[in-house]
């Protein structure tokens, strides 16, 4: 027992070790990519510049309320602390990688006891965990506060005393109140299966909420909202109906809403979320289908982790699934339930499947470590904010003052590398928030103002500039993008 302890104690500790690995190394090897990484740290960059940590904005003279301000906060904190590197920018979402693989191991030693390592080293080294990990985002945050939550749900389902199950509401509702300041009601959604989860057992049920817990929720997760909504007339109604029932209930986002969109936007995540590690659960997937016709038998042969764990994962897809809007990483926190179920498909561990299991390991780390220093040197990003910076550099004399993007989604990275506002105009009136204004309203003969715009709308930007007095002079191309200014006709 002791050797087994020891052993388990040394495997936890080279699971910790890669993942910091994993986690920490390469990050300044590219520059920002548009457009999440550079408008998540736009707004960060921000509230320092304004010193104004309430109100996000994406501009001087606009907010940006998508998202709640989390992620600012620790974009703007590893700023702050660390210095004017990529790699800070970074470190927020390579820090809840880590922190998830750390809460996946506390989760191990309650379902998969006799190698609670194990399910941090697989998610450690599959690869939409991995790249997540080292793009920035809001769903990183979301899924480590998520995944905290039903630590805390776990450890008050197998609490053996009072005090146990106070513990665990306390983890649960902290976990959920981190969540909610992260990205909203969406940060509640373990919360379905938590009760589906506690409606399937007998009496007496869990006690899931109680004055402690729901305070603390409170506390964390509500003064930010009451004191914009306070302070921004309209911002409520922006809120529920925006950012809430629009993204539920119908296409006004753009994000992927077809069931085409579905299909290339979920299915490849549940198909290769988890590789090289998902080839363990074909097996299993194979004998569900062959006993469709007695499911009922089937789940209720299974043990109570697996069915817990099954519930959480499918409940949230299923969800996601119906909801209009949809973006790949909207199921990052669902791989994790994912891999706890791969790590009890794959135990108990015999002496040849550690050594089976260590070089999957090793071999999937390489590959992804090569993958994230190679990649963006051999094949550069198309919207690389730091190319596009020493584009404006090399045909810009001295300093921009703005730089305006047409039409064209803003790459709000350009703000790191050249410390200058960006703006994002359109060429007629649009009621889409994601426009800061018109282009009539912005133009203006400032020759230190870059307007940028793809090669397909230069003719209708000149169409568009001509009438007011204005010619749109092309001075340099990259790619797709067109650099210019803005010229008074004779």
């Amino acid at each position: 027992m002791h050797a087994a302890r020891l052993n388990s104690a040394r495997a936890t500790a080279l699971t910790l070790l890669l993942t910091l690995l994993l986690a920490l190394s390469f990050q300044d090897t590219r520059g920002l990519w548009g457009p999440d990484e550079g408008r998540y740290s736009n707004i960060a960059l921000q509230m320092l510049e304004s010193g104004d940590w309430v109100t996000p904005r994406r501009h001087p003279e606009h907010t940006h309320f998508a998202k709640p301000p989390l992620t600012y906060w620790a974009i703007a904190s590893s700023v702050q602390l660390f210095g004017y590197h990529e790699s800070s920018l970074r470190l927020p979402n390579a820090l809840a990688l880590i922190g998830t693989v750390l809460l996946l191991i506390l989760l191990g030693r309650r379902l998969v006891p006799s190698a609670p390592w194990l399910p941090g080293l697989l998610y450690a080294t599959s690869f939409v965990p991995f790249a997540a990990g080292n793009l920035i985002n809001t769903d990183y945050l979301l899924t480590l506060f998520e995944t905290l939550a039903v630590y805390g749900f776990v450890r008050l389902w197998q609490a053996d005393s009072p005090r146990e199950a106070g513990l665990g509401r306390l983890w649960l509702w902290i976990g959920f109140g981190l969540a909610f300041l992260t990205k909203g009601p969406p940060g509640l959604l373990p919360l379905l299966p938590m009760l589906v989860w506690r409606w399937l057992q007998p009496a007496p049920r869990l006690q899931l909420v109680d004055l402690r817990g729901l305070t603390l929720f409170l506390l964390i997760a509500m003064p930010w909202y009451l004191l914009v909504v306070i302070k921004h007339e309209g911002l409520l109604g922006y809120f529920l109906g925006y950012e809430v029932v629009d993204r539920v209930f119908t296409d006004v986002h753009d994000r992927n809403s077809s069931w085409k969109g579905l299909l290339e936007t979920y299915v490849p995540v549940l198909l290769l979320g988890l590789l090289p590690w998902s080839v363990f659960l074909l097996g299993r997937t194979g004998g569900l289908w062959r006993q469709r016709g007695q499911l009922r038998q089937w789940w209720q042969a299974r043990a109570a982790e697996d069915r817990w764990l099954l519930v959480w994962f499918a409940l949230p897809v299923l969800i996601f699934f119906c909801v209009r809007s949809r973006m790949p990483l909207y199921l990052l926190p669902s791989l994790v339930p994912a891999t706890l179920l791969i790590a009890r498909r794959l135990t108990p561990l015999t002496p040849a499947r550690v050594r089976r299991v260590a070089w999957i390991a090793v071999i999937s780390a390489v590959a992804l470590l090569a993958l994230k220093g190679y990649v963006p040197v051999a094949l550069p990003h198309s919207k690389d904010a730091r190319e596009l910076a020493q584009l404006v550099a090399t045909h810009w004399g001295e300093q921009p003052g703005e730089i305006v993007f047409i039409e064209e989604s803003a790459n709000y990275g350009l703000r790191f590398y050249l410390g200058v506002p960006v703006e994002r105009v359109s060429l007629s009136p649009k009621a889409d928030p994601a426009y800061d204004s018109t282009l009539v309203n912005e133009i203006n003969p400032d020759q230190n103002r870059v307007w940028i715009t793809t090669q397909n709308r230069v003719e209708r930007v000149q169409t568009a500039v001509a009438p007011l007095g204005y010619r749109y002079q092309v001075y340099a191309k990259q790619d797709r993008f067109v650099l210019g200014r803005m010229q008074v006709l004779p």
